[in-house]
């Protein structure tokens, strides 16, 4: 995988546990096209209510990246999630629960930006630990 490119999604990770949507635009392409598990496509246009949400539900959300793999420009991104429960998340009150989710991101790259991607992850895990489904056998 070229530095360069694993530079940019390291950036983009930076930039989303900063907060910091000035950094986090400059690291995507114009044509961006996302799929997340439970929130669907996200665009250039859409990133940004998404983003400002998991921050302010997870204020303290923190990515911690794996070794990431690649072929091509397209490339995998296994990482750990965490964060405190502190407000609305996609319509469920703060509950004040630490989370911790596995995910794995495929990211493409395009002009040295991150044009399109797929995040894998557990959200049945990310809504039981935060107290809203129940966690098995009760």
């Amino acid at each position: 995988m070229s530095d360069a490119n694993k530079a940019v999604v390291r950036e983009y990770y930076r930039a989303l546990d900063d907060h910091n949507t000035e950094a986090l635009m400059a690291v995507l392409h114009d044509d961006l096209s996302w799929n997340m598990v439970g929130v669907g496509e996200i665009t250039t246009e859409s990133i940004l209510p998404v983003v400002q949400g998991f921050g302010t539900a997870f204020p303290d959300m923190k990515h911690t990246l794996d070794e990431q793999t690649s072929e091509g420009n397209t490339f995998t991104t296994p990482l750990t999630f965490t964060g405190t429960h502190k407000g609305d998340l996609m319509g469920i009150p703060a509950r004040g629960k630490s989370v911790e989710i596995r995910g794995i991101n495929v990211h493409q790259i395009a002009d040295g930006k991150i044009i399109g991607g797929e995040t894998i992850l557990v959200m049945m895990g990310l809504m039981q630990q935060i107290g809203a489904a129940p966690s098995p056998g009760g």
